[in-house]
């Protein structure tokens, strides 16, 4: 074994949730834990691959999580993309 991580697990929901509303609490709570509450971890850059949650939901999920300052960069870059 490498050592190299290939799966992370960020949280997970019951089988009563309906799929993308447990999909956006997990997404949107890491991204928090990863912000640390403070915006000083700036947002993801880009979507590299669609495929439950599309580029467009994703961007939007994060504009709820980020301070406006930070989204604007990040939504920036992603069209730059």
């Amino acid at each position: 074994m490498s050592g190299v991580l290939k799966t992370l697990a960020i949280g997970s929901f019951d089988g009563a949730t309906a799929i993308l509303e447990g999909c956006k609490q997990v997404i949107s709570d890491w991204w928090r834990y990863v912000c640390n509450g403070d915006g000083d971890q700036e947002c993801w850059a880009y979507v590299w691959e669609e495929g439950l949650i599309d580029r467009d939901t994703a961007r939007v999920w994060g504009d709820e999580v980020w301070p406006p300052h930070v989204s604007e960069d990040c939504d920036d870059e992603a069209e730059a993309a």
